[in-house]
Order: C-alpha cells, then sequence, then structure tokens
C-alpha cells in the first residue's frame, strides 16, 4: 500500500495506467486515476467490483457471468432439448449467483421467452458426489451434458477424473468448464474422451506467424522463452491494444472501443461499457480439445 501512494507522488502528466496488478494498490491509484481523468486499465483481475467504483476503469479479465452467458448459448444451439444438462458445484454456497444466472439463461431461447425446455440437474458434490448422475435410467439413454461451475483447482481434478470413470455407464458427451481450466494439469485423456469446452478470451495458438514473431523478437531481446506464466504474451497485448486504440482515436479512446479491432496474440478484447462509466472485456473465444490440442472453435 506504501508503495502505491509513492507511485502516485511520481506520477506526472500521463495518459494512461496499466496496473498496479493487485488489488490493494490497484484500488489506490485507480481512485487518483479517476480523480484526475486519467483512463486505468486492470490487467488481472476477475473480481467485478474493479469496475463497480471509479470511473474510466477497463477491466481486461473477464467475470465468470460471460463465460457462462457463452456457455449456455453454445448448449442451447448445438445440443437438442431433450439433452440432460448437470450443472456441478462443490458445495451448494459454492457460486449461487452464478448458478442461478447460468440455469436463466440456459431456459431463455425463443427470444427471451423463459421457457424451461432442458433438463437441469444441480449436483453438490460433496454431498452427493456424483450419485444422481446413475438415479435414472432416463441418464443412460439420453445425452448428458456437464457444467463444472467451480474454478477450484483440486475440486476440478477431482471431478472430471470422477467423470471419466463414469462416462463408460453414463452418456456424457461433452463436459464445460471455466477458463481457468486451462491452467490446470488436467490428464490429457480426460479432456479428450469428455469432450472438454472452455469459453474464454485468452488463447494462445504458437502456430500462427503473430505467435512465432513474437516468440523470436522475445528471445533477441531477453535471451529466454516468453513464458504464458510470466504474461509475456499478455502484457504486450494489453500494451499493444490500448496504445494503438490512443493512437487511432486520441486521449478520449473510450467512445471508440467497440470499434476498437486489432490482431492481438494471446488476450483478446472486445470492450463494453457499463453504467459506472467503466469497460470490462467481453470477448468470448469458444476452445475444445481435440486431437490433444486445445483449438478455437470456429464459428459456422
Amino acid at each position: 500500500m506504501e508503495d502505491a501512494y509513492g507511485i502516485i507522488d511520481t506520477i506526472g502528466d500521463v495518459d494512461i495506467i496499466i496496473g498496479p496488478i493487485y488489488g490493494e494498490p490497484f484500488k489506490v491509484v485507480a481512485k487518483y486515476a479517476s480523480d484526475n481523468g486519467i483512463p486505468i486499465v486492470n490487467p488481472l483481475s476477475k473480481r467485478k467490483e474493479i469496475v463497480e467504483t471509479n470511473s474510466d476503469v477497463y477491466k481486461v479479465s473477464s467475470s465468470i457471468k460471460p463465460e457462462l452467458k457463452a456457455i449456455a448459448k453454445y448448449v442451447n444451439n448445438n445440443y437438442p432439448d431433450s439433452t440432460n444438462i448437470f450443472i456441478i458445484r462443490n458445495n451448494w454456497y459454492w457460486h449461487e449467483d452464478e448458478f442461478a444466472y447460468l440455469k436463466q439463461e440456459l431456459n431463455d431461447v425463443n427470444n427471451g421467452a423463459n421457457i424451461n425446455f432442458k433438463n437441469i440437474i444441480d449436483i453438490e458434490y460433496q454431498k452427493d458426489s456424483l450419485n444422481p448422475m446413475t438415479a435414472d435410467t432416463m441418464f443412460f439413454e439420453k445425452q448428458n451434458v456437464v457444467i463444472g461451475l467451480t474454478d477450484n483447482k483440486v475440486f476440478s481434478l477431482e471431478l472430471m477424473r470422477h467423470l471419466n470413470e463414469l462416462k463408460d455407464s453414463v452418456n456424457i458427451v461433452s463436459v464445460f468448464g471455466l477458463s481457468s481450466w486451462q491452467n490446470y494439469n488436467i490428464d490429457n485423456r480426460f479432456r479428450m474422451s469428455l469432450d472438454l469446452h472452455l469459453f474464454g478470451s485468452e488463447y494462445l495458438d504458437y502456430s500462427t506467424e503473430e505467435s512465432k514473431w513474437f516468440v523470436r523478437k522475445y528471445r533477441k531481446l531477453y535471451n529466454t522463452e516468453p513464458f504464458r506464466s510470466k504474461y509475456a504474451f499478455k502484457g504486450y497485448d494489453i500494451t499493444y491494444y490500448f496504445l494503438s486504440a490512443m493512437f487511432r482515436y486520441g486521449n478520449d479512446f473510450g467512445r471508440c472501443m467497440k470499434y476498437h479491432d486489432v490482431n492481438t496474440i494471446e488476450t483478446h478484447m472486445m470492450f463494453e461499457e457499463n453504467e459506472y462509466n467503466n469497460y470490462e472485456n467481453k470477448y468470448m473465444q469458444g476452445l475444445r480439445y481435440y486431437r490433444f490440442k486445445l483449438q478455437a472453435i470456429k464459428e459456422e
């Protein structure tokens, strides 16, 4: 916190602030930026509170709800209404608000008419394990889709292992997880056999010319590899995205962000303004494990 106040004392005439990456220092600097009309970018936090306080804040990492909205849309468009949908949480109080939101989105069909065509089953894993999936014969006969509503690493790994054990007896056609699952060391056999799908704003394809160019430049400059865990690609993408926006539209670039489409490498961005005059990244890319690789789902 003292470092954050120290940073404020050294800020001069700046056009944009990127960071800090930690929560408490960011609050301090964001307050200063808001008071002085300076746009500020939060590169890492998923907490929705980031865009509910000071104005002119750009939140790069999406909250969970845009992911759930994208999952619900994909399920509604790609699986028949007879599909059973299991939403699995570790406890009933985990992601309670997000569960209600996801269920509403799954039922929100026919131009917003809230008609429940799908059979949605809520499972509390800590209480019932996966026993509800084997409790009714219809789960053996019809297609079953599983949505793992958790960003807890240990539970996610356990859930995928257990679902894989059930796959031969229960007709699980696809599993959907949260974007954080990209960073978990889930067994590739489980990813493939359960047809794991994810939705998020971050996806790195090392085969593209842009990725190859960045890796070459990074190696030449720093004599090391651009590790994702060190935010090498993310740092470049965010800086390039916002500086190019300022170059194109000037310091008042916020009103033009919906037109700002640039080719980033890993972190993809599409900002929407909220009622607090802040902006949250709502870009969602569908991802699927295919041939033991995470690949982007191409829109038809």
